[in-house]
């Protein structure tokens, strides 16, 4: 069930990962979650993911425009790794901050994200104009004063990209899958 308001749809574009990887995540999260200060807010592991394109608010009639923008895409099948880095994004003024797990910058992911960019673009998408930085987000409003880290890496194979839904229900954020376009 899509909820749409206004006939808009929050909207991105992401790599999944299948369960083993999510598990990998998972184990990270909750020996870093003992070392915070401030909890913060607890990403589920069922919405690991890496941003690959934020598109916010879309309207409904545009979801053909990003499907055709994501078949554009001639990527072939390719592995990331998740290096057990964790780093965090400040937020504005405040000592919270946004906990994340690291991936390595890698050609074929960086090359992935620049076509998918480009091909929101063309098709008039108005995008964050910020450099991609591959990440998996696993706290927000959190703090630790201590380093976090590391911890052991892990390869994923990324077969397909995937525009999700993203909304709030009772309370939780839930991101229902809407299209995958698999890499061939």
């Amino acid at each position: 069930m899509m909820l749409c308001y206004n006939n808009e749809m929050r909207l991105f574009i992401a790599i999944d990962f299948s369960r083993g990887c999510k598990s990998y995540i998972q184990n990270i999260q909750k020996d870093v979650y003992g070392k915070l200060e401030e909890k913060g807010t607890i990403v589920p592991p069922e919405n690991f993911h890496l941003t690959l394109a934020f598109l916010g608010e879309v309207e409904q009639k545009r979801l053909n425009n990003i499907k055709s923008a994501m078949n554009k895409i001639e990527s072939k099948p390719f592995s990331i790794y998740l290096n057990g880095k964790i780093s965090s994004f400040k937020r504005s003024r405040e000592k919270e901050k946004i906990y994340f797990l690291q991936c390595d910058r890698s050609e074929d992911l960086e090359s992935l994200e620049r076509h998918l960019t480009q091909n929101l673009k063309d098709c008039d998408f108005k995008l964050e104009d910020r450099a991609f930085k591959a990440h998996i987000t696993l706290f927000r409003r959190a703090y630790a004063k201590e380093n976090l880290g590391p911890y052991d890496g892990f390869k994923e194979k990324v077969n397909e990209i995937v525009l999700m839904l993203s909304e709030r229900r009772n309370g939780s954020m839930v991101y229902t899958p809407l299209y995958k376009k698999t890499l061939v």
